[in-house]
Order: structure tokens, then C-alpha cells, then sequence
């Protein structure tokens, strides 16, 4: 994967840096320039993890920004007046999201803003003062939320609460999370969605996602 950096006017482009792997190359989606344009941060499989790396603007690795064993997945954003960077990864499960936080001069230096079960993502304000969190689980709606950069919940902005009861009186049950063998012995996450009045005695068509 060569990343190039082009100049708008004319066209003109030249090579930053480029990066290889034997397996699976992934990059460049979601890249944010800091510094005025003078560095860039980078989201990278080079480790086995999708983690982010600080670039300059001359193509030369400054330095490695996370270093955690689980995907970031997307980029918040970076303020550079704190020094602070803001990620959404999965933290606790490759089925769940965290908001987080980093030191951009310490990898080691990560908080987790909102966690728990489920999916998040966040929206910053552009000082980086305040984001909204948007939640929700496998079997309830989104909820959005705005909260402090230290994660300190303001208020809800809305709960979807019509929404979340409307699906509670069609009784369904709730998807059941498990793992399966694959045949080299990694295990793959799966759910199991059950019927609202389960027969034991009946044999059902099972769908793996």
C-alpha cells in the first residue's frame, strides 16, 4: 500500500511511506491531520491489532500512539492542546465498543470513557469539551447521550424509550452469544437467535452470522 500525498493544484504527488503485509492490508479510511497539517495519525494492521501511529507530513514515523491487544476502530479525533487522543475500540470483546482516551506521548495511558456492553461510537464537539455517545445493544435501540471528555454524562438526549417498549411487549427472546470451533481450532464468535415459545423436542435451522 503506497500512501502519496498529492498536491490539489497541480496534481502532482509523491510517496510518504509504503506498507506491506503477507496477509491483509487495510489503511488509509480514517486518517486525521493534526499540526496545522504537519502530522497525521495512521491506523495500521502491522501488529496482528488495528492500532494508530503518529506520521509527519514527510512520510517518516514519529511514534506509535495505542499499544493494546484489541482493534481500534475508529478515530474521534485529536486534541492537540491536551495532547489527548480519542478512539472508539473493542476494548472488552470483539462484540462490544469502548469510547477511549490516550496521551499522545504515552500508548500506555488510555482511560476508558464509556464502556460496558454493546456498541458505541462517539461524536467530539470541535474544542473536544463535550461528545455525544451513541449506544445500544443487540436487542435495544440506540440511546445518545452527552457526556464530558472525561465521560462524566451530562444528560440524554434521547433513550428511544417508545421505541424499547414497544420490542419488550413482542416478548422475543434475547440472542444468546456463544463461540464455535473452527477446524484449526480458533473459536468463532456466533449468536443464537431462539424462538419466543421454544419447543425442546423440535429440531429448529440454525443461522450462523
Amino acid at each position: 500500500l503506497d500512501v502519496l500525498l498529492g498536491e490539489a493544484a497541480t496534481g502532482a504527488t509523491r510517496l510518504l511511506f509504503t506498507e506491506a503485509s503477507d496477509t491483509w492490508l487495510e489503511g488509509g479510511r480514517d486518517v486525521h491531520w493534526i499540526a496545522g497539517g504537519q502530522e497525521f495519525v495512521w491506523p495500521s494492521d502491522r501488529d496482528g491489532w488495528r492500532q494508530l501511529y503518529l506520521y509527519g507530513r514527510d512520510g517518516r514515523l514519529r511514534r506509535r500512539l495505542t499499544r493494546r491487544p484489541w482493534d481500534v476502530t475508529s478515530i474521534g479525533g485529536v486534541d492537540t492542546t491536551a495532547a489527548v487522543l480519542y478512539f472508539v475500540a473493542a476494548g472488552e470483546s470483539p462484540m462490544s465498543r469502548a469510547v477511549l482516551s490516550a496521551d499522545l506521548d504515552d500508548p500506555e495511558g488510555v482511560r476508558v470513557l464509556a464502556g460496558g456492553r454493546g456498541m458505541r461510537s462517539a461524536s467530539f464537539s470541535p474544542d473536544f469539551s463535550l461528545f455525544v455517545e451513541k449506544s445500544s445493544t443487540i436487542s435495544t435501540p440506540p440511546v445518545f447521550t452527552l457526556r464530558e471528555a472525561a465521560g462524566t454524562p451530562v444528560r440524554v438526549l434521547e433513550d428511544n424509550a417508545e421505541l424499547a417498549g414497544r420490542l419488550a411487549r413482542l416478548g422475543l427472546r434475547e440472542p444468546e452469544f456463544i463461540d464455535l470451533p473452527a477446524a484449526d481450532g480458533t473459536r468463532l464468535n456466533a449468536w443464537i437467535m431462539k424462538p419466543r415459545t421454544l419447543d425442546p423436542t423440535r429440531a429448529y435451522p440454525l443461522l450462523l452470522y
